[in-house]
């Protein structure tokens, strides 16, 4: 029995851990980042508060019902395939979301990013719980949360100021797009 509980899983290694890190912070960027994205959608595109209440709620209904999907597909699915999808998925809603700006496909659009943002944040947390010192990794996870939050509390304004809220899109784009390097890293399923 002690010897089972000692023995390194697939998840504990170190490569593992900073993949399963890196996508969860890349998923939940928007959710991190919507105080400014919010506000850029006002600049910009003019949206009144009831309309920003909505567009900041479509991302956490996105996220929230990817978490419930891959809380139940987690040990069914290849996890790589997973992430590639939600990967995919988030990096053409923040795309689209730079092409329409009307607030019914806008709302649509944001519900869809959700989802790929939410399927990578799921997968990496889940991939996190499967190592041993999981109150280590998760603190891990927690500090770059907060490091990435920093971060777009710096530069989300000035990226706004020169590229309006599409620059913010387009910066959403390529963190997703560079998490693809690292799902390689990722086991494609839990040991039975």
């Amino acid at each position: 029995m002690l010897e089972s509980r000692t023995k390194e899983s697939i998840f504990d290694k170190p490569m593992v851990i900073a993949a399963a890190v890196i996508i969860s912070i890349v998923g939940n960027a928007v959710f991190i980042g919507m105080p400014m994205l919010v506000g850029s959608l006002a600049d910009t595109l003019g949206f009144n508060e009831h309309q920003l209440g909505w567009l900041a709620s479509a991302d956490l209904m996105g996220i929230f019902v990817a978490s419930i999907a891959v809380s139940m597909l987690i040990n069914k699915v290849n996890r790589q395939t997973l992430t590639y999808i939600g990967i995919t998925v988030a990096i053409i809603a923040n795309f689209g979301s730079t092409l329409f700006h009307q607030f019914d496909s806008l709302f649509m659009i944001r519900i869809i990013s959700g989802l790929g943002g939410g399927i990578c944040y799921s997968v990496g947390v889940a991939s996190l719980a499967g190592t041993h010192k999981t109150a280590r990794n998760f603190s891990i996870l927690l500090f770059g949360l907060v490091a990435v939050n920093a971060i777009e509390l710096y530069t989300f304004p000035s990226i706004s100021n020169a590229w309006g809220v599409n620059g913010i899109f387009f910066f959403f784009c390529i963190a997703f797009f560079i998490t693809l390097f690292f799902i390689k890293w990722l086991p494609a399923s839990a040991p039975k």
